[in-house]
């Protein structure tokens, strides 16, 4: 998973842990592994934010949390947000730096507020900045945690097997791992093991986020993204799952990010 994308899976579902406690709000930078190469963290909301509220500046997630809190939110999500970043494809946008097509929701009952970050390189690590976007497009439709995970499995057999006929058999295991993580009873989820908190997560979300995170295929050099075909046939069928896939494993990870239970 891009690392843009990973920060925002733990904002939200450590976020929505939080809003089910009376704990102190969660610090995660710099300890958390998704902020293992980022040196610079800040949250701005600009004045008068749809009169939710004055405006503010928060460089760690404690005190942005606590301020969200104060404020009356009552819960995190994430939508996938089609050219949110850049006008490239959304599954070619992600290898570029913030590249996700994703944005955090921070709901107050019926209204909501909209988080995107801009990364910048900064000697010797990542910065980013997160602020309130005045996002044009309405959010899209939120799925069941049961339809994404439906959905995510159809994606990764249809590419298996695309990978198994043109001769990519590395591919066609990993997506094979990818299925055995979403029917494990207790799945680890690859490369970040902490991306969900111990508590207020299904079992079944749980399994889905490790899907997902498996199945995230996506990058530059050397990625699903870097494949080119000889045969006809099979480039026009890479060309056609690839964005499918894309969105299914996308969906996927954000509706299991946004499935607290309790």
């Amino acid at each position: 998973m891009s690392g843009s994308l990973a920060e925002l899976v733990a904002l939200a579902t450590y976020g929505n842990a939080w809003l089910g406690t009376d704990e102190a709000p969660p610090e995660l930078y710099p300890g958390h592994s998704v902020f293992r190469h980022v040196r610079g963290l800040v949250f701005v909301r600009s004045q008068g934010w749809r009169g939710l509220g004055s405006g503010g500046r928060w460089t760690t997630t404690a005190a942005w949390y606590a301020d969200l809190r104060r404020r009356g939110a009552t819960a995190f999500r994430l939508e996938p947000w089609p050219r949110l970043h850049s006008e490239l494809p959304d599954h070619i946008a992600v290898a570029f730096a913030g590249g996700a097509p994703c944005a955090l929701g921070v709901e107050y009952g019926t209204v909501c507020e909209w988080w995107a970050a801009r990364w910048r390189f900064e000697f010797p690590g990542w910065s980013a900045e997160h602020r309130c976007q005045r996002l044009a497009a309405p959010a899209p439709p939120t799925v069941s945690l049961g339809e994404a995970g439906d959905r995510l499995r159809e994606a990764i057999v249809e590419a298996m097997r695309f990978a198994q006929q043109a001769g990519e058999p590395t591919w066609a295991r990993g997506f094979a791992e990818a299925l055995q993580l979403l029917d494990a009873p207790e799945p680890a989820i690859p490369y970040h093991s902490d991306l969900l908190p111990e508590q207020h997560y299904s079992p079944e979300a749980r399994r889905v986020l490790a899907c997902g995170c498996q199945a995230w295929v996506f990058g530059g050099m050397g990625s699903w993204n870097d494949l080119v075909f000889t045969d006809p046939e099979h480039q026009a069928e890479y060309d056609r799952l690839t964005p499918r896939l894309f969105q299914a494993v996308l969906h996927a990870i954000a509706t299991a990010s946004s499935s607290r239970v309790s």
